[in-house]
């Protein structure tokens, strides 16, 4: 489930932390930033959600822990990014079918 969305750019901890909850009154504690495979679909299926942006995804790069996985909404691609640096952030809730 596509869920709110952060108002301006976050740090990729700061991002983390927004979507799950932690330290943030307005955001459920059942959500959580999307895996890239989830944001291939929103991609694909209501890319009007999203802002023609660089949105973060909840997984690291495995060859480097200080770069997290990103998703462009104006065009598809998804790239790794310095967890230092700012981009949007979206959250979701996952439900078990």
């Amino acid at each position: 489930i596509v869920g709110p969305q952060h108002d301006g750019e976050l740090k990729w901890q700061a991002a983390m932390e927004w979507a799950t909850g932690v330290n943030v009154k307005n955001c459920p504690k059942d959500y959580t930033l999307p895996f890239r495979a989830e944001q291939a679909l929103q991609f694909a299926n209501v890319p009007e959600l999203f802002e023609s942006e660089w949105y973060w995804s909840c997984e690291q790069l495995a060859a480097n822990p200080d770069y997290a996985w990103v998703q462009h909404f104006g065009d598809g691609l998804q790239d790794d990014d310095p967890k230092s640096g700012d981009c949007r952030a979206r959250a979701v809730r996952r439900i078990k079918i």
